[in-house]
């Protein structure tokens, strides 16, 4: 079963989300921060992690980098979440990106076509 951690400060959208994948046959987890993050990628890691861009503690891409220093999480794909596009700059150091608010049938697609 693919694990999935999702990221993401909004305490309404992060648990509907984990309830989404959870109820698609993910593992899935949310945290609310980046240090939560990465006390729960040491934990039990995972392949697929949904990552809000502006989270309290850092960007998403500073938490990314954060996570990828894992060893568990290194191979880890990566996808951006937020309610601004995203420059291509910073697209490319990401697997997927999706833009709030999330499309339930384009989350699902997107973690389906990441688990692989």
């Amino acid at each position: 079963m693919t694990k999935v951690l999702v990221v993401e400060d909004s305490s309404a959208v992060g648990p509907m989300l984990e309830k989404v994948l959870t109820r698609a046959g993910y593992e899935s987890r949310w945290v609310a921060s980046g240090a939560d993050a990465v006390a729960a990628a040491k934990e039990e890691g995972a392949e697929i992690v949904l990552l809000d861009m502006n989270l309290p503690d850092g960007t998403g891409l500073e938490i990314r980098e954060k996570l990828k220093a894992i060893k568990t999480m290194a191979k880890a794909k990566y996808v951006g979440l937020s309610g601004d596009d995203l420059p291509a700059s910073d697209r490319k150091t990401l697997d997927g990106f999706l833009l709030k608010p999330v499309a339930f049938p384009d989350l699902l697609k997107t973690v389906k076509e990441l688990s692989g």
